[in-house]
């Protein structure tokens, strides 16, 4: 099962049909990225990440004030770069 299967069930769920759900995809094709709207998907992200998109749409499906997310840096792409993350 893709993450876009996995949305479809999810969206068919009561319990599971709000939960936010953003496409991060390596696709970029705007026919791909229409899928994930099609699948019930919230947002889009294609790889590699722009920290600062990827900010502002999990802020934007949380109801959140986006504009406080418009100064987060973009790390080259590196969602881990700089968080103090280890693994």
């Amino acid at each position: 099962m893709d993450g876009l299967e996995l949305t479809r069930v999810l969206r068919l769920d009561p319990l599971q049909a709000v939960t936010p759900v953003i496409a991060l995809t390596a696709y970029t094709d705007p026919g791909d990225l229409e899928k994930a709207s099609d699948a019930g998907c919230n947002g889009k992200i294609s790889k590699p990440i722009d920290t600062s998109n990827f900010a502002r749409q999990i802020g934007h499906c949380l109801n959140l004030n986006t504009d406080a997310y418009a100064d987060v840096p973009c790390d080259s792409h590196d969602l881990l770069a700089g968080s103090g993350t280890t693994f």
